[in-house]
C-alpha cells in the first residue's frame, strides 16, 4: 500500500495575501473505484476555497465513474465556465501495479524521489494545460511529492527534498516536528506518498468453493427418495 503525509503550511496568512490552498487524497472503496486508482489532487488558487472543492469533487466523480481523461476534460470545461485564470492545480492517479497518470496546470511541482534522487515527473507539461497527461510506472519504495510552488522555492533553497529522501515515513513526521519553527515561516501545500508497494491486485470475485459431502442424514434421505421413484416406476409400468 502507500501512506501519504499532507501538509497546510499558514493557510491563513496565504488567505489573507489572497491565495488559497488545497490537498486532497481519494482512497477507492469499491471493485470497480480500485481499479481506477488512488487519486491525488493538489491546486492554489486566488478564486477562493469553493471553488477548489468544488473542482475536487467534480475530478473525483469523473475519475472513478468515467476515467482519467474525461476527468480532465470536466475540469477544463469548470475552469473555463469560471474563469480560474489564477489556478494551479497537479492531478495524479496511481493505480495497479505501480501505474501514474499525471496532468497540471500552472506552477504545481509532482516530483518523483527514487534513491535520494529528485525528478520533475511534468515538466514537460508546462503550459500544456490539463488537456494532456503523462504516463509511467513507479518502484517500490519510491515517493511522491506534490508541492506549490512557493514551497517548492524554499524546499529548492534549503536544500529540504534531500532530507526528505534520505528518510522514512517516520523520520520525516519527526524532521517537521523538530523544524516546525521553520515550516512556520512559508505558506503554501505539501503532499508525500510513500510507495510500500503495489496497492492492491484487482478485486476478482473468487470462486466457489465446491460443495461439502453429504452427511450422514443426506445421504438416507436421498436413498428414501430414490427407493419412493423406483417404487412409483414400478408400479407405473406393471
Amino acid at each position: 500500500m502507500r501512506k501519504t503525509l499532507e501538509y497546510h503550511f499558514n493557510p491563513e496568512i496565504s488567505q489573507k495575501n489572497g491565495a488559497f490552498f488545497e490537498t486532497c487524497c481519494f482512497s477507492p472503496t469499491t471493485s470497480k473505484e480500485k481499479q481506477a486508482g488512488i487519486l491525488y489532487l493538489i491546486a492554489e488558487s486566488e478564486n477562493g476555497p469553493d471553488l477548489i472543492k468544488e473542482l475536487f469533487q467534480i475530478i473525483e466523480q469523473e475519475f472513478y465513474q468515467n476515467g482519467f481523461q474525461t476527468a480532465l476534460d470536466k475540469a477544463n470545461e469548470f475552469i473555463n465556465q469560471n474563469n480560474l485564470t489564477s489556478l494551479h492545480l497537479g492531478v495524479l492517479a496511481l493505480s495497479y501495479p505501480y501505474k501514474i497518470k499525471v496532468s497540471k496546470i500552472g506552477k504545481i511541482k509532482i516530483l518523483l524521489l527514487r534513491n535520494e534522487v529528485a525528478f520533475d515527473v511534468i515538466s514537460e507539461l508546462d503550459n500544456q494545460g490539463l488537456f494532456k497527461f503523462i504516463e509511467g510506472n513507479l518502484q517500490k519504495n519510491d515517493k511522491l511529492i506534490f508541492l506549490t510552488n512557493s514551497v517548492f522555492n524554499v524546499f529548492l533553497k534549503y536544500k529540504v527534498l534531500g532530507k526528505i529522501a534520505q528518510r522514512n515515513e517516520k523520520e520525516v513526521k519527526t524532521f517537521f516536528k523538530e523544524n516546525k519553527a521553520f515550516f512556520q515561516t512559508i505558506c503554501g501545500a505539501l503532499i508525500i506518498a510513500f510507495i510500500k508497494k503495489a496497492p492492491w491486485p484487482l478485486f476478482l470475485k473468487k470462486p466457489k468453493s465446491p460443495l461439502p459431502p453429504p452427511s450422514k442424514i443426506e445421504k438416507g434421505v436421498i436413498a428414501a427418495i430414490l427407493l419412493v421413484i423406483l417404487l412409483l416406476l414400478g408400479y407405473l409400468l406393471f
